[in-house]
């Protein structure tokens, strides 16, 4: 359950308006890890930080804690 959870939320999207007025939202793979990867915009590369960090850092915390106290104690509670 715990890794179900941890996935459904690591798969969070970032919004923004896109050139046609439309929101346009991406996932971290493979729309975000792009950006970060090959944009040399500063703004856009801010833009990718701060929305993941907002909406999928930010909720995954609770749980990634959880994974690395157990993860301390010998189990092996999270395989991607």
């Amino acid at each position: 359950m715990l890794k179900d959870n941890y996935l459904t939320i690591y798969k969070g999207t970032v919004c923004r308006e896109s050139a046609t007025g439309e929101e346009e939202c991406l996932y971290l793979e493979p729309g975000l890890t792009l950006i970060m990867a090959n944009s040399r915009n500063a703004s856009e590369l801010l833009w990718a930080w701060e929305g993941w960090r907002a909406n999928v850092a930010r909720t995954i915390r609770p749980l990634y804690l959880q994974v690395t106290t157990k993860g301390k104690h010998g189990s092996i509670v999270l395989v991607v």
